[in-house]
């Protein structure tokens, strides 16, 4: 049958086009090679433009929009946003048009051509999504925007209480830096600022090595992940051992986590003095312990988190086989 709605897109679609050719051609004079700009498809080609991934680092609220939307900011947004030099930046189309040049303080064009000009440039988009009958990109509103930054920014200067862990993070991180020769790692404040910004409080799991995991190493350690010859399997052990730790740091309730750092932490001396040993290392008392400094919401939430934390805890792999700290809450424990 015939399409006539996508009939009626591409006839609107080639007759917004001339009149935006007309307009920018009796204002600037013949300068611009529209034949240049445009391909022998230039529905094909403006909806592929304006669905392009925006260059990373152009717009200061690319992140906020990546962030709500969990997919990358595109062309289109900064469109909506009239964003004109991540425009530029981000797309063939609106460079070879001179976008600068036409609009905002420096433009060429009056306010209401301008207006005009943002209006053709919508129409050419909706007019591609009804040709290829796709739904409009979500356009995040700027409170929205807003209150995200301002989620994201309190949860990069929340100063975590699970120092140890996050301590323990940094070290390795900086470990890989130097064992991949690079000089320079990033500083403490830097490194907990990306995790905040890329991993959260998520419990993530990298143990698949598809593309979301090097997605997510190439955002923390992007000098690393370009490296000539790729990541090694020693660059994914460590990694592991991160991510590990930040799922340790996201499954236990604080206040357990601090008494399970300290039954740790003495631990370890014990072991080194000879005080403890495998045959008589009491791992039930050590339960209880930490059990007796924590309150019955604590244990439940740690309960429920028990499947992620004991694969965590043994790929962190920084105490000796066998010999873990943690506890294992009984029905008892729960409903004390």
């Amino acid at each position: 049958m015939k399409d006539r709605q996508k009939e009626k897109a591409v006839e609107q679609f080639y007759s917004t086009l001339q009149d935006l050719k007309n307009g920018i051609d009796a204002i600037e004079g013949d300068v611009l090679d529209w034949s240049s700009i445009f391909t022998d498809d230039p529905i094909a080609y403006w909806h592929a433009q304006m669905r392009l991934p925006l260059k990373q680092k152009a717009a200061k609220w690319e992140k906020a929009v990546t962030s709500i939307l969990e997919k990358s900011a595109c062309v289109t947004h900064a469109l909506k946003y009239k964003d004109i030099p991540t425009l530029e930046c981000s797309s063939e189309i609106f460079r070879a048009l001179r976008l600068s040049s036409l609009v905002g303080t420096q433009g060429c064009l009056s306010w209401d051509n301008q207006n005009l000009l943002w209006e053709y440039f919508d129409e050419l988009t909706e007019c591609c999504n009804r040709v290829y009958r796709v739904s409009a990109v979500r356009i995040p509103q700027f409170k929205e925007i807003s209150d995200d930054i301002a989620k994201r920014k309190k949860e990069r200067t929340t100063v975590s209480e699970n120092t140890a862990m996050h301590n323990g993070m940094y070290d390795l991180a900086c470990s890989m830096f130097t064992n991949n020769g690079l000089a320079t790692a990033p500083s403490k404040v830097e490194f907990e600022t990306l995790v905040a910004e890329h991993m959260g409080c998520k419990i993530i799991d990298c143990k698949s090595r598809n593309a979301d995991s090097v997605a997510l190493f190439t955002s923390l350690f992007p000098d690393i992940a370009k490296k000539r010859g790729g990541l090694t399997n020693d660059d994914w052990k460590t990694f592991d051992k991160i991510i590990a730790m930040h799922t340790v740091d996201n499954s236990i309730p604080k206040n357990m986590m601090r008494g399970i750092e300290d039954v740790a932490n003495q631990l370890m001396l014990d072991i080194r003095s000879g005080n403890i040993n495998d045959l008589n290392f009491d791992a039930e008392g050590i339960g209880k312990r930490v059990l007796s400094t924590v309150s019955t919401s604590d244990i439940t939430n740690f309960a429920g988190n028990i499947d992620k934390i004991l694969p965590a805890i043994t790929n962190m792999d920084i105490l000796p086989s066998g010999i873990l700290p943690i506890p294992h809450p009984t029905d008892e424990d729960q409903t004390n």
